[in-house]
């Protein structure tokens, strides 16, 4: 079946124009949730109109089991207090994407022949945007996991070390925080470094870290600041004891992603090292081949 191209041009220049004005209808309602979030997040000024779409859906997306390990990553990522809003805006751009591959679907038989051919070829493509944003998500989400796994062994060590001589467990964890400040763009001196400023604020002690676990929303995490609140106000030998014993259990732990991210990077350069082979063949093969004609 073929059609015009200008019909497929038309459609998609329709459908280009209803969303347009869809977002600037909607962008005075959406404004305060669209101002919190990161401006380096380039779709953010066209997110009022899908958000206006899930609207009434939202609640069964908030609950739907299909989603769960998309909302785990997101409260790995930007912990409890923003991980709903984050997860709004991450269906937003989803459906974002989808429209904007449907508008792209349309225009591609116009480009072409009119072919409905291309219109399916299009609509694929359309569905592998929001799946890799998805993919890129939860691979977030992971990163971010085995990066605090691989430092929090080595800032247990720190802080140990630093309690052994003499000071006191909230003062030893600021030392910590501010002898990595060029690091804060590392996930746990940056959760470390929010934490502080919550003591700074008023918040106890306790009540900051119990922020700060919440936050990382990792297992290992929890372990060690339950460690932690349980024997600082022992010290001595005692806490020292009890982060020594957390500190074997999680180096092991950092092997463990040591060597997944080992296997990762092997993995990874399969693909080059074969068109390396395929190259270095050619090269060698190719004179062999002349001379033999």
């Amino acid at each position: 079946m073929m059609l015009p191209p200008w019909i497929w041009a038309c459609g998609s220049a329709l459908l280009l124009l209803l969303f347009l004005l869809l977002n600037h209808r909607n962008q005075p309602r959406y404004g305060t949730l669209l101002a919190g979030i990161n401006p380096r997040i380039k779709t953010v000024r066209w997110l009022a109109a899908p958000l206006r779409w899930l609207e009434r859906v939202q609640p069964v997306l908030d609950t739907h089991p299909a989603l769960s390990p998309v909302r785990q990553a997101l409260m790995q990522i930007h912990g409890p207090a923003r991980s709903h809003t984050m997860y709004r805006v991450l269906l937003a751009e989803l459906a974002l994407y989808l429209y904007t591959g449907l508008c792209g679907t349309l225009l591609l038989p116009a480009l072409t022949d009119g072919s409905v051919t291309n219109l399916v070829g299009g609509m694929l493509v359309a569905f592998v945007l929001p799946l890799a944003k998805v993919k890129d998500t939860l691979n977030r989400a992971e990163r971010k996991k085995q990066d605090l796994q691989l430092e929090l062994p080595e800032l247990i060590g720190k802080l140990t070390l630093l309690v052994q001589a003499g000071e006191t467990v909230p003062k030893a964890l600021a030392i910590c925080t501010d002898r990595k400040r060029e690091e804060w763009s590392h996930p746990l001196y940056a959760e470390l470094a929010r934490m502080q400023q919550d003591v700074h604020n008023g918040y106890s002690f306790a009540q900051a870290m119990e922020q700060f676990t919440k936050r990382c929303s990792l297992p290992e995490v929890s372990m060690f600041v339950t460690t932690v609140l349980i024997n600082q106000r022992r010290g001595g030998d005692t806490f020292v004891l009890a982060m020594q014993d957390v500190g074997r259990q999680l180096w092991e732990k950092r092997k463990a992603v040591a060597r997944r991210r080992g296997e990762e990077a092997s993995a990874k350069l399969v693909f080059p090292m074969m068109l390396m082979f395929l190259v270095i063949l050619g090269i060698v093969g190719a004179p062999a081949l002349l001379m033999m004609k």
